[in-house]
């Protein structure tokens, strides 16, 4: 290779290595290998080219070939260029910024464009606005004009629209003189087919009778909404000839899972469960479940003989279940005078479909996810708080809101634990409120 460099130039990938020690320049012709102090640092060249380069971010290189294959390159570093004349150019002033010149275009430092002349596709840009046309050598058959206030955006076809922002005429859309609909800077509205009078919608030139009116009258459901055969009253009543739905048709109302149980919580402080016979078939909570329930903060795999100890989800439901809140109420049933410090907690764990369908027939003897969903202590009503304690055989309430989905074959479970200087038994009442959401 014919070369002239600067004295120990090893070469572009030696110059912007990591080193950046081996500034310089190179006109070549031919091909060679230069050779910097790093294994890396290997540049190859090929054709006619020169470079100089100051360090990775400061450089001008072009290449007749990059490859041996004929690509050609030209690559160039800079914080601040400069190409044209004052008359057009393109330019970047060091900030990350770019500006672009020229008669009839003009791209700003700050993002803004200003162009008197041009296409954009099918729309011609002129001093005054922005033009579509089906003809571009035709401007009778402008179908859209975006152009000074008086018109702002004028539309044509087949029936002639024109919308018109200006002055307080509104939006109207239809010919001018007789829209099809329009909105006046009131807001008011008037189509072909209604107009607003006063506080309520009238239809014009259509057969079906209906009305919305804002009318607060709750005596006979007129207001609101209203045809000849449907009304909806303004305190939410409706009346109708006839009504028909097909599918399932679900209330927003609250549902309820509930359990009553004597939890077996006064020799410890680990969590009790309800038995694995299920929750709805055990007075007595007394299945020791230790620390397993303290971090709710990860999933928690508990013991196959758990997997039936809660409210499930019908695999086979035909809606999915939206858990809203937990009612909570507890009465220390043990006679005994509480010390400030006694406490209790109350948490709701759940497992999904899939959670359940994972350790559902087969033949492996491990444990199945648990998922945290709400929990909830004794403080909440006052009482075990180191000031104020409970007192036995109350009743006390506590509750929790919980945001939550699940599908069919999920199932929640409700545990509970005491704590403080005297550990105790409750009766518990527990109530799960949801509503359903048809699939």
């Amino acid at each position: 290779m014919a070369s002239i460099r600067s004295k120990d130039y090893g070469g572009f990938n030696h110059a912007t290595g990591s080193a950046a020690t081996g500034s310089g320049f190179l006109i070549w012709s031919g091909s060679e290998q230069l050779i910097g102090n790093q294994p890396t640092e290997i540049t190859d060249y090929y054709g006619v080219g020169m470079e100089m380069i100051a360090h990775s971010g400061s450089y001008f290189r072009f290449q007749t070939d990059t490859d041996g294959a004929q690509t050609s390159a030209l690559d160039i570093r800079t914080d601040i260029f400069f190409l044209g004349s004052d008359a057009a150019f393109i330019s970047g002033s060091g900030d990350g910024t770019i500006a672009i010149s020229s008669s009839n275009f003009e791209l700003l430092e700050a993002g803004k464009i200003n162009a008197t002349a041009g296409d954009i596709g099918p729309f011609v840009i002129s001093a005054n606005g922005l033009t579509a046309f089906t003809d571009p050598t035709d401007s009778a058959t402008a179908f859209m004009k975006l152009n000074t206030p008086e018109k702002l955006l004028q539309i044509k076809g087949d029936d002639l629209q024109f919308v018109d922002i200006s002055g307080d005429t509104g939006l109207r859309i239809g010919p001018l003189a007789a829209p099809s609909f329009s909105v006046g800077m009131d807001g008011r509205f008037s189509s072909s087919y209604a107009t607003e009078v006063g506080n309520h919608l009238d239809p014009r030139n259509y057969t079906a009778k209906w009305n919305i009116s804002s009318s607060k009258d709750v005596s006979d459901p007129v207001a609101f909404i209203s045809s000849s055969e449907f009304k909806v009253g303004y305190a939410g009543q409706v009346t109708a000839s006839s009504i028909s739905a097909s599918g399932q048709v679900f209330e927003g109302t609250y549902h309820t899972w509930e359990a009553s149980a004597l939890t077996d919580t006064g020799d410890d402080s680990n969590w009790q469960g309800p038995p694995g016979k299920g929750i709805y078939d055990g007075n007595q909570w007394n299945v020791d479940l230790g620390s397993d329930y303290d971090d709710n903060t990860t999933t928690n795999t508990e013991v196959r003989t758990s997997m039936n100890a809660g409210w499930k989800i019908p695999d086979s439901a035909n809606y999915s279940c939206s858990i809203k809140t937990m009612d909570i109420y507890i009465a220390p049933a043990r006679n005994i005078t509480f010390a400030n410090d006694d406490n209790f907690s109350c948490s709701l764990w759940y497992s999904t479909g899939a959670d359940i369908k994972a350790r559902q027939n087969v033949d492996t003897s491990a444990g199945f996810v648990q998922r945290h969903a709400a929990s909830v202590v004794g403080t909440q009503c006052g009482r075990g708080d180191g000031s104020t304690p409970f007192i036995k055989f109350n009743n006390y309430y506590v509750s929790q809101s919980i945001d939550l989905e699940l599908g069919p074959g999920a199932v929640l479970y409700p545990v509970i634990k005491t704590f403080g200087t005297n550990n105790f038994n409750n009766n518990i009442y527990w109530i799960v409120n949801y509503c359903k959401i048809p699939l």
